[in-house]
């Protein structure tokens, strides 16, 4: 087996493949071989990158186990580990990713998402590397339960040196504004959005998706919808890529459910099958709290619709009434927003979904 396994013909397959699920997939069998050959550089490698596919094109939480038995293989072949590609960065990189989508699932109990974030900072302690991203963890870590700590966190880690393992810097700025918007704060996050706007600072591939949903949401919460609208055309100009951008969809849905029930419904129907499978609680939360608005302001009760059968409403005729459908989707954004805040014992969720209320 070993002699006829070849790493590098599978991954030129696998990079023709388009991002997401259908590499992922092309990625758990290469993981296999890799494994029956016991060829370690390609057991990281394609652990490594299935990882990446998770967690910037798909379903971020997927990444989890997926790293935990990067972590297992990486500390079973230390030293040998050491010498190939993946050095003490790459690892400190994977195991942020398996820790970072913690703080979107509620069925994690917060004892064990803080043990999760210690052992991160011992691994920072060993390999004097990732300071300043163990405090953006901390700062994701309090985003959802406490903003003031949040805030703290994110003092912290502006002052912590930047190193190899540092975040992008776009994405500090992006989640600074997001911080001091939810702080009613408009001045400072402009002051941080600035510079990314005006390209001081070199954006990366998901800033201005990001930057146009934190305003995009901030102007909705404020009751805003004329200046919600041209952010919602900018980020749906953007593109639908693949289901790493549910979220952001999901704000613009919002959006279009206060402005153009044709639009909201046909975005609806485009990417409720995104949903099914997924992990990530808070965008499921995002995406249900946009459909019971767009529901709950359709211009007319009954709506002729194609929906997938796994839909739980599905119905083989396509005709649905809007007000069954926002009931629905309210009920469940309603109970992942509980789980999550009785996980944080905190309200924002309640006090988020009370928001969209109008």
């Amino acid at each position: 087996m070993k002699n006829r396994f070849n790493g590098r013909a599978i991954q030129n397959v696998i990079e023709r493949l388009p991002d997401g699920a259908s590499k992922m997939a092309a990625l758990l069998d290469a993981i296999q071989q890799a494994d029956e050959a016991g060829e370690l550089y390609w057991r990281l490698h394609f652990r490594y990158t299935y990882i990446y596919q998770a967690t910037f094109h798909d379903d971020a939480p997927k990444a989890m186990p997926m790293a935990a038995e990067f972590s297992s293989i990486y500390d079973g072949h230390f030293e040998e580990a050491q010498r190939t590609v993946f050095g003490p960065q790459a690892y400190l990189y994977v195991m942020e990713m398996g820790i970072e989508p913690a703080v979107r699932l509620p069925q994690i109990p917060l004892e064990q998402y803080e043990a999760m974030l210690a052992k991160f900072r011992d691994l920072t302690r060993r390999f004097g590397l990732g300071e300043q991203v163990y405090w953006w963890e901390m700062f994701f870590r309090w985003q959802y339960a406490d903003i003031q700590q949040a805030k703290k966190c994110l003092e912290t880690a502006w002052r912590a040196p930047k190193d190899k393992v540092s975040d992008c810097v776009a994405c500090e700025h992006t989640r600074a504004a997001e911080l001091y918007l939810a702080l009613g704060d408009r001045e400072t996050a402009d002051r941080y959005a600035k510079p990314l706007l005006e390209r001081r600072i070199s954006p990366c591939g998901s800033t201005f998706q990001q930057l146009n949903q934190i305003y995009l949401d901030d102007a909705l919460d404020r009751g805003r919808l004329d200046e919600a609208i041209p952010y919602a055309q900018k980020l749906q100009k953007i593109g639908e890529r693949d289901r790493g951008d549910l979220s952001y969809i999901s704000s613009v849905l919002r959006c279009w459910g206060l402005a153009d029930t044709k639009q909201a419904l046909a975005l609806f129907s485009r990417r409720l099958e995104w949903t099914f499978g997924m992990w990530d609680q808070k965008w499921l939360y995002d995406f249900y709290k946009a459909a019971w608005v767009c529901f709950r302001e359709a211009d007319r009760k009954q709506l002729k619709l194609r929906l997938p059968e796994k839909f739980p409403l599905y119905r083989a005729d396509g005709v649905y009434d809007a007000p069954e459908l926002a009931v629905w989707f309210y009920q469940q954004a309603k109970n992942i927003g509980e789980r999550f805040d009785q996980r944080n014992r905190a309200r924002y969720f309640a006090d988020n979904l009370a928001k969209a209320m109008g």
